[in-house]
């Protein structure tokens, strides 16, 4: 396993190592469970913003009005963004990293938009264990990875701020996509 830890005060090999298979069991649970989908965020959107989906329906544009502001991850109706079976490439690395961090101290995931630029990147975020290295990537295609760096991209840092910059994502594009896997 590559020397994988950033910040002094991380946890040991064994520890470290733990928390990749702990990675790599919720990663391969959470592509099995469901799509890469919009609906749970559109939805948000509608119950947030008081509109019907009629009105969703005839002028998109009206979700812009979002902001994020009044965001709060954990609770209704942004939590079913990310806690429920599909989602988007920043719900998938929410889903999988709170799973592996939840009662532990010494595992904190960082957040990174790989977007290319636009408003809020317009692209995939995935989150990296500050301490372990263990990578949580929707598109990877072997799972849970452990990368020896940091990655030179600039930090979302929390969960919120990359769940906040997909919501608004979806909100400016208003597109309704399910893409199974």
């Amino acid at each position: 396993m590559a020397e994988a830890g950033d910040d002094a005060g991380g946890p040991g090999e064994a520890e470290a190592y733990e928390t990749y298979l702990q990675a790599r069991s919720a990663w391969l649970d959470a592509f099995r469970e469901g799509p890469f989908c919009s609906f749970k965020i559109i939805e948000a959107l509608h119950l947030h913003l008081g509109l019907s989906y009629f009105d969703i329906l005839k002028d998109p544009a009206r979700l812009r009005t979002f902001r994020t502001a009044d965001f709060d991850l954990f609770e209704e109706p942004f939590n079913s963004t990310w806690s429920l079976k599909s989602g988007r490439s920043t719900s998938f690395a929410v889903k999988v990293a709170n799973a592996v961090q939840t009662g532990k101290e010494q595992v904190y995931f960082e957040y990174f938009d790989r977007g290319s630029g636009g408003h809020h990147g317009s692209g995939n975020r995935f989150a990296r264990c500050r301490f372990t290295g263990v990578v949580i990537d929707a598109n990877s295609e072997t799972g849970a990875a452990v990368t020896a760096g940091p990655p030179n991209l600039r930090p979302l840092v929390s969960a919120e701020a990359a769940m906040a910059a997909c919501v608004s994502e979806v909100a400016d594009q208003a597109i309704l996509l399910c893409l199974f896997r």
